[in-house]
């Protein structure tokens, strides 16, 4: 979705332009998006939301079960009451790692995509606007960036006390078309609902008042949406297996 990233700069981006896209097709080709802890029961509603693997373990919502273009990017117009994770809205503006000058310690920073169809020398909406500030536009979207960095944080959180409290399966998705099994997606985790309940009351209470009840509960039954990014490519005869 991204082609080339720089930090936000008063010098460099002075006279640019961004201009709104009409719809997400510069998303279509996106098979993951992280999700800040707020998203995730709206978007679970119509797509599966997991939990990553690696060191930086997050929630995120799977769009695709291929290199092709996702299966819902269709129906991600505005007003289509699907809900599309604000990392995809910031676009062809995101949050990126940054080294702190003078510092070997790294920073999270604004950047945008210069080689965006979006940013241009004419749009809809400065970039920098005069005195080398930000303009009005821009810095909604900086607000709105840094409240979803905020929240991605909360998220990773609750990875990290699920992941504490032995809560979360490894997961793959397998498809058997006749004799042939492919592997369409390995190392993702999963809630294991059954080992949610058996936690403390004291505890369970805790998360509920925190709102990650309702999180969790919204990723466990988001699973069965795979089924559906599956409709269009499983044949006849074909078998889905998770495990």
């Amino acid at each position: 979705m991204f082609d080339k990233i720089e930090l936000l700069s008063k010098q460099e981006h002075q006279g640019l332009y961004f201009t709104a896209p009409d719809d997400f097709s510069y998303a279509s080709s996106l098979r993951f998006a992280p999700l800040a802890l707020s998203e995730v029961a709206g978007v679970a509603r119509n797509l599966p939301v997991m939990i990553s693997g690696g060191d930086e373990q997050e929630f995120v919502v799977l769009m695709s079960v291929s290199d092709d273009a996702n299966f819902f990017a269709k129906y991600w117009q505005m007003g289509s009451g699907i809900d599309v994770p604000a990392f995809i809205k910031h676009y062809p503006f995101t949050m990126v790692n940054a080294q702190q000058e003078g510092s070997d310690r790294l920073m999270r920073a604004v950047g945008v995509d210069v080689e965006s169809p979006a940013v241009s020398d004419s749009g809809d909406f400065l970039i920098m606007g005069e005195g080398g500030e930000p303009s009005p536009e821009v810095k909604e979207k900086l607000k709105r960036l840094q409240r979803f960095e905020q929240e991605r944080v909360a998220a990773h959180q609750l990875v990290l006390e699920l992941k504490k409290h032995e809560l979360l399966d490894k997961r793959s998705i397998d498809v058997k078309i006749g004799e042939e099994s492919k592997t369409l997606l390995k190392d993702f985790f999963v809630v294991n609902r059954s080992r949610l309940y058996e936690l403390p009351e004291s505890l369970i209470v805790e998360w509920v008042k925190r709102g990650w009840m309702f999180a969790i509960e919204s990723h466990i039954q988001s699973i069965e949406h795979v089924q559906l990014l599956l409709s269009s490519k499983l044949k006849e005869g074909s078998k889905l297996t998770q495990h």
